[in-house]
């Protein structure tokens, strides 16, 4: 459980929480673990899970500093049977 309650402008000023940053934008690959973390955005989990977090003071911007967790994760983990690939429907 995590709570970040930022409604107090003090505390959302303080060095450390926000800044002056008004966005917080997070990834998470939970039920597997990469083999390590890349830079200091990612964060591996004590079980199997890993998250990329981030902020900026836009939305989009906070978006792309964790967009490459993001897309190695789901290139490694998201599709393992393939079918994303697949041309026929696989659920029928």
């Amino acid at each position: 459980m995590e709570d970040l309650d930022l409604r107090d402008p003090l505390l959302s000023t303080a060095p450390g929480v926000m800044g002056g940053n008004r966005v917080q934008s997070s990834t998470f690959l939970l039920g597997a673990r990469p083999e390590r973390s890349v830079g200091v955005r990612e964060t591996l989990l004590h079980g199997p899970g890993a998250l990329a977090r981030a902020v900026a003071e836009h939305a989009h911007e906070a978006d792309a500093r964790v967009a490459d967790s993001w897309e190695r994760w789901r290139a490694e983990f998201a599709d393992p049977a393939g079918y994303e690939g697949a041309t026929e429907d696989v659920f029928a």
